[in-house]
């Protein structure tokens, strides 16, 4: 059986009892293409087997519920299976299908936002598969795929309720032509709703646990923004009228000489100047995307929280900056773009447009095209790679950042830093971590990591001078709506944990 709605096959198996005027079903056995079950029962009513009417409901286990591509045209495509139970009412011309489930693992959904997206073609068949008439009367057969005939439904309605997990990958595709995506994973609960006409509506809350934004700059720079929490996509309606309320960061390594010398410590760095000009710090640039989101307000921030800073003259040009980008919005947008562009902070005085600037530019062009084409070798991998600079040390230092997936998500192991032509198995390492997924949800992590510390006093006294932090550390993620829902959670815990269940007394009798 196929239902071309959801572009899903499906094989049944098990006791189907033909009356004259209705079909029964119990526990009638459905398995997917991985061979997951979904057991319905009820009754199709019928008259003379035409004028079909349904009254089922089917109770669904990793169940794969949908499995389209872009090329449907639908609001979303993509593949999802998940848990729980699911309805069908009423006469195949106007059928309504009623679901209450939670998404499943190897779940990933597309959801192209364009206003001018036409929703109105909802395919209009449920496909049955060829069966003989001796095929049709016995029991515990199994169907092959070949189609035989259609019931076709003028009028379908879905009604979803869906409880999103970790487990499930989401796209929102804002500008396919300009890689302009959001994506990642989270919780939440929405709904979807399709009357009989193929409108399409959404509501609920996406709270995005883990994810990325792909900042794209006048479709030539492109730069990936880790998306923190709380990050959240509520839709009221409109699936392309959402309100997002997104925190993204893009961290780099960054010299902090410009700044310095603003601070007026170039004097006193005259004599050390190389060194000044190698101190890199963790540096994070901020972006906040507010309101609708095909027109959302886009804010910046610069931060340096992950800097380790034991240097008076780092604290104080660190400080005067911070000061001057937060009473001057265009400085501060002059040094973001620097950053996302150039990789390096400006000195005060503007953007050079010739010479090294114009060169960086060409140099972070090449290394996103260099990134992108070995990225596309495996879909699990994904390589960054920074020249930096197209002049004679960057041939002799870049940097590089790798991650690879194992076991299907569970594992990613990821290093960055940078790689030098240097015989320095540190370099060739650089930092990196692992982290492993306990539980297939994601609730229980692991996590294994090396990095360097930056420690900028031992810097500027040694510039080779390397600290390595190793540590591990398990992490647990539970979902609360409120703080008196999560402080329930913990009474409930510590109650059971000072007042166990007894245990019956093995004779029987009381002491």
């Amino acid at each position: 059986m196929k239902i071309n709605y959801l572009n899903t096959k499906y094989q049944f198996k098990g006791d189907v009892d033909f009356q004259n005027e209705y079909i029964s079903l119990e526990n009638l056995q459905f398995l997917d293409a991985r061979n997951s079950e979904a057991l319905f029962s009820g009754r199709i009513s019928h008259s003379g087997f035409t004028d079909f009417r349904l009254d089922l409901i089917g109770q669904l286990n990793q169940f794969q519920t949908l499995d389209t591509n872009q090329d449907n045209g639908d609001a979303y495509y993509g593949a999802a299976y998940a848990t729980g139970q699911v309805t069908l009412t009423g006469e195949a011309s106007n059928l309504t299908i009623s679901a209450n489930v939670k998404t499943e693992a190897d779940t990933k959904i597309y959801i192209p936002i364009t206003e001018n997206t036409d929703n109105n073609d909802v395919p209009e068949y449920i496909t049955f598969v060829d069966r003989t008439l001796q095929d049709t009367t016995s029991n515990n057969e199994t169907t092959d795929l070949d189609e035989v005939n259609k019931i076709k439904i003028e009028g379908l309605k879905l009604d979803l309720d869906i409880e999103v997990t970790p487990d499930a990958y989401v796209e929102i595709i804002i500008d396919p032509k300009t890689g302009d995506i959001i994506r990642g994973r989270g919780d939440g609960q929405l709904r979807l709703l399709v009357d009989t006409e193929g409108d399409f509506q959404m509501t609920g809350d996406l709270d995005i646990t883990e994810g990325a934004y792909n900042f794209s700059l006048y479709n030539i720079i492109t730069k990936e923004f880790n998306i923190e929490q709380p990050s959240t996509i509520t839709w009221y309606g409109d699936p392309y009228a959402a309100i997002v309320d997104i925190k993204g960061s893009y961290k780099q390594n960054t010299s902090i000489a410009p700044l310095l010398e603003d601070a007026g410590f170039g004097e006193a760095l005259a004599d050390g100047s190389s060194q000044a000009t190698s101190r890199r710090v963790p540096t994070k640039v901020l972006l906040f995307l507010t309101g609708p989101m095909l027109s959302p307000e886009i804010s910046f921030d610069i931060d340096f929280s992950e800097a380790n800073v034991n240097d008076y003259s780092v604290t104080t040009a660190l400080n005067a900056f911070e000061t001057r980008i937060q009473s001057d919005e265009q400085e501060l947008n002059r040094q973001v773009l620097s950053l996302i562009v150039l990789n390096h902070f400006q000195a005060q005085g503007g953007l050079t447009v010739g010479g090294r600037s114009s060169t960086q530019n060409v140099s972070q062009l090449l290394s996103n095209q260099l990134s992108q084409l070995v990225a596309q070798l495996d879909e699990n991998l994904e390589v960054n790679f920074d020249l930096a600079d197209l002049d004679e040390n960057s041939f002799n230092t870049f940097r590089l950042r790798l991650s690879y997936t194992f076991l299907n998500g569970r594992l990613r192991v990821t290093r960055e830093g940078g790689i030098s032509n240097l015989v320095d198995i540190n370099s060739i390492a650089g930092d990196w971590t692992a982290e492993y997924l306990l539980t297939q949800d994601g609730k229980y992590k692991v996590r294994v990591y090396s990095q360097s510390n930056y420690d900028l006093g031992q810097q500027a006294i040694n510039q080779n001078a390397t600290n390595q932090t190793r540590g591990a550390s398990i992490s647990q993620t539970t979902s609360f709506n409120n703080l008196k829902e999560f402080f329930q959670g913990v009474n409930k815990k510590r109650q059971a944990r000072q007042n166990p269940p007894s245990t019956d007394n093995p004779g029987g009798g009381a002491n």
